[in-house]
């Protein structure tokens, strides 16, 4: 009988240790390609190439990462290459938003087929939205946006997470708002905000934290007009915890109309939040990118978004809550369940997902 469990164990521990080979062969010596789809300096291209420098250790066989610069149409420029024109092998992948509301709608620039992509792992920042303080009659406080007769957002995409839900907060509380896309990232959208080309601006916290809250924030010349919140399970308001001091949007429109907000936008706002919210970090491989490969680098993804040497610098860095990510199951979900509204959602999605762009 201890023979045959030493037999068992054996090859059991044989089993093992061929699959860690072969997961080691699988990727040793080879590059990974990382397509970032902002400009270099962007608040997103920080952000990954944090993540970057801890992820190769967690990939057996220890490959290069690499991260490419690809900005272009919100991320739709890379995400189609990635649909497109990249290898099935899992050596390229993508790191960064995807427009779920322009693919519900039906946008035909966006090529890409989210179902298609291989999901690694998503996870996902509080954001924010900001005002500059000089714009007439002045800025002293949110409510104070109600004021203004025009003034200009610059954004990504109407479609694209930030700008979607920056939108849609004007939108509800009607603000007298004009948004101008086709800024290819904070890095683009920052200069244009401090030159007042454009006066608001929406920001994830890796933004608020490296470009605003050292600089205009602590001058004066702007101001965090409300955070985005979260929603649990239930639909319950959760605050974002990145921004201490700054309202959540809820209360601002409660301070102005008196009551909570509801109706289409509403609803399309709570299952914007409830849905993808967590979906900032997203990580997509090629379709058809073998089990094998996807697999790994999924576990990889896991382990370094755990692993202290980058979640302790990280979590500094943003203010003390640091990516919310979430686990594999849950990013899968996210993938399979994003298509699943109802008409007036449906509706709201088409018409907001195209603001500035008639």
């Amino acid at each position: 009988m201890l023979q045959r469990l030493l037999t068992v164990l054996a090859a059991a521990i044989l089993v093992w240790s061929g699959g860690a080979a072969k997961a080691a062969d699988y990727f040793e010596g080879k590059t990974i390609t990382v397509l970032s789809p902002v400009p270099g300096g962007s608040g997103l291209d920080r952000l990954t190439r944090a993540f970057v420098r801890h992820w190769p250790k967690h990939i057996p066989g220890e490959p290069k990462v690499i991260v490419k610069n690809m900005p272009g149409a919100g991320g739709a420029k890379a995400l189609n290459f990635l649909q497109e024109r990249a290898r099935p092998d899992g050596l390229t992948l993508y790191l960064g938003p995807w427009a779920a509301p322009g693919i519900i709608a039906g946008d035909p620039a966006l090529r890409y087929v989210p179902e298609e992509l291989v999901m690694i792992g998503a996870g996902g920042l509080d954001r924010v939205t900001l005002m500059r303080t000089d714009v007439a009659p002045g800025i002293k406080r949110p409510a104070d946006v109600m004021k203004v007769k025009s003034f200009n957002v610059g954004g990504r995409r109407p479609d694209q997470m930030l700008d979607f839900l920056g939108n849609l907060s004007m939108e509800m509380i009607g603000a007298n708002y004009r948004f101008i896309g086709g800024y290819r990232g904070m890095a683009k959208i920052r200069p244009a905000f401090m030159s007042n080309e454009v006066q608001a601006a929406n920001s994830g916290s890796i933004g608020y934290y490296i470009f605003f809250k050292d600089t205009m924030l602590k001058d004066g010349s702007a101001i965090a007009l409300w955070s985005h919140p979260n929603f649990d399970e239930d639909g319950n308001i959760v605050k974002a915890t990145s921004f201490p001091g700054v309202p959540s949007f809820e209360e601002v429109y409660k301070e102005v109309h008196g009551k909570m907000p509801d109706g289409p936008l509403w609803k399309t706002y709570k299952w914007y939040s409830m849905a993808l919210s967590n979906a900032t970090m997203t990580v997509f491989a090629a379709p058809k990118t073998p089990g094998e490969a996807a697999d790994i680098l999924r576990a990889a993804y896991q382990a370094a978004a755990k692993d202290p040497a980058y979640v302790g610098p990280e979590t500094k860095r943003l203010g003390g809550t640091g990516v919310n990510f979430v686990s594999t199951e849950d990013a899968l979900k996210i993938q399979s369940t994003y298509r699943n509204v109802d008409d007036e959602i449906l509706a709201t999605l088409k018409r907001v997902s195209r603001i500035g762009q008639n």
